[in-house]
């Protein structure tokens, strides 16, 4: 195809595959529908996110030729080609083997993600799907986008199953924002994480919540804190206490005495984080770099001092300011960190196509924002999400979330991949405080209307009563 990426079987792969992808969908969908409506949507966000996978593909390896999806990629064929010359030499390596099993028959996988467990990591995942992708780039990433659209799917059903009516404006939040289609679609480490994170949620949901299946999904829980602290354990820590808050609070939250509600909701917040950290602090042997309140500083201090290297990752960088791991400067930096990983790049900071996309979900996400502020008023957003626990769970991790990415990115290249897990819970509770406004508002409407008939009911029965003499 003109390109030592791609080759023919980058045509036939797909080929191939992609009839066996859209007929099960397919199948999926027809057999679920006439049950449950949402499945109409199946079929569409399998396509949004193949054609995420595709582009994602294709960008890389005509426009960029190389980065690390290519490296990945090219890791991977050293891979199955040991595999094929020597299986043994391979699942030893699959369990942590030797370098020096590779030659210049298998081809040398990426030295310097070899050289990090976490990079490489993603290479002994993705390895099986590149081999069943027939060793083509285009074809292992339609597969990897295919395996990785059952947590998108599946965190979908949850929220819908909370939110039934809201099924259109949860798949816009879900199934079809850009930046997770693009970043969270291909041969990467956002990719996995994504995947394992919105899994984990849904495994919390299917255990503690509807008390469903619970061997398999205790289970699935174990592997996806794994895969998550293996390639990204940042995204363990944010996301773990907010697990435990939304398991203590989902009870209370049936509680119809509003008052108490909101007096329980702030112990029940410190319950949570403490039961959060006392998890964390078990699993510390594990977490390495972030195995400590000064490692987490220290390696967001090391993150934003690398993505400020021009040299590695261009000059689309930005400045949230500096910090020591001080209160006093963790909190200063914290309000600009939030609104940088929520709302930047701004369309006008976007200087190529990638960037101008991300500025335009952005933009829209910022003037959602502000119509909920202006509509509902902080308050009245603040006790919606108190009495809602998934939406309080969604808050809360975008907050955390967003705050711990925002100051360590440092680079915008970096900051759109680093932020797609949050941007599902962020658009969501965006929408679904948004819908909540709309009902409310309908309803007061409605009293307002039922007390001016019953008003205008009483009036007529008054001997020589005008309502145009007594016209409110």
């Amino acid at each position: 195809m003109g390109n030592d990426i791609l080759s023919f079987w980058d045509i036939l792969g797909p080929i191939f595959y992609l009839p066996i992808i859209f007929l099960s969908a397919f199948r999926i969908k027809n057999k679920n529908e006439s049950k449950n409506p949402i499945y109409k949507y199946y079929t569409k966000g399998l396509i949004a996110k193949i054609a995420g996978a595709i582009i994602f593909c294709l960008i890389y390896a005509l426009y960029y030729k190389g980065g690390d999806t290519v490296n990945y990629y090219k890791s991977c064929i050293a891979m199955n080609n040991l595999m094929t010359y020597n299986f043994s030499q391979y699942f030893d390596l699959m369990t942590g083997g030797r370098y020096w099993y590779f030659d210049e028959y298998t081809g040398l996988p990426e030295k310097y993600m070899y050289d990090d467990p976490e990079t490489f990591f993603i290479v002994l995942l993705a390895n099986p799907l590149v081999f069943l992708g027939f060793k083509s780039f285009l074809t292992s990433s339609i597969l990897i986008a295919w395996v990785s659209y059952s947590a998108v799917w599946k965190f979908y059903t949850m929220y819908t199953e909370l939110y039934p009516k809201m099924a259109k404006q949860l798949s816009y939040a879900i199934l079809f924002m850009p930046s997770p289609l693009f970043w969270g679609s291909g041969i990467a480490k956002d990719t996995f994480a994504y995947f394992s994170a919105l899994w984990l949620v849904v495994n919390f949901y299917k255990i503690f919540i509807k008390r469903e299946k619970l061997v398999i999904n205790i289970i699935m829980s174990i592997i996806n804190i794994y895969i998550l602290i293996k390639i990204k354990p940042y995204i363990v820590i944010s996301i773990l206490p907010i697990l435990i808050i939304w398991v203590l609070y989902y009870p209370i939250s049936k509680i119809k005495n509003q008052f108490l509600k909101f007096v329980t909701a702030p112990a029940i917040l410190v319950v949570g984080m403490l039961l959060g950290g006392t998890a964390l602090n078990m699993m510390s042997g594990s977490l390495g770099r972030y195995s400590s309140y000064d490692k987490i500083i220290t390696k967001a201090q090391i993150t934003q001092a690398d993505h400020l290297r021009e040299e590695a990752y261009g000059s689309n960088n930005y400045n949230i300011g500096t910090y020591d791991g001080s209160l006093r400067s963790m909190i200063r930096v914290g309000p600009l960190a939030i609104i940088t990983a929520l709302y930047r790049p701004f369309i006008f900071e976007a200087n190529n196509v990638l960037m101008l996309i991300s500025g335009l979900e952005n933009t829209f996400l910022l003037i959602l924002t502000i119509m909920i502020i202006f509509k509902a008023g902080i308050v009245k957003a603040f006790n919606r999400a108190v009495s809602e626990p998934l939406l309080l769970v969604s808050i809360l991790f975008t907050i955390i979330f967003s705050y711990g990415i925002g100051i360590s990115a440092a680079n915008f290249g970096a900051l759109v991949r680093f932020k797609i897990p949050l941007i599902p819970f962020f658009t969501s509770a965006i929408f679904i405080m948004m819908e909540k406004h709309r009902l409310e508002k309908e309803i007061q409407e409605q009293k307002q209307k039922e007390i001016e008939e019953a008003l205008a009911s009483k009036r007529a029965k008054i001997p020589g009563f005008t309502n145009k003499r007594f016209k409110l």
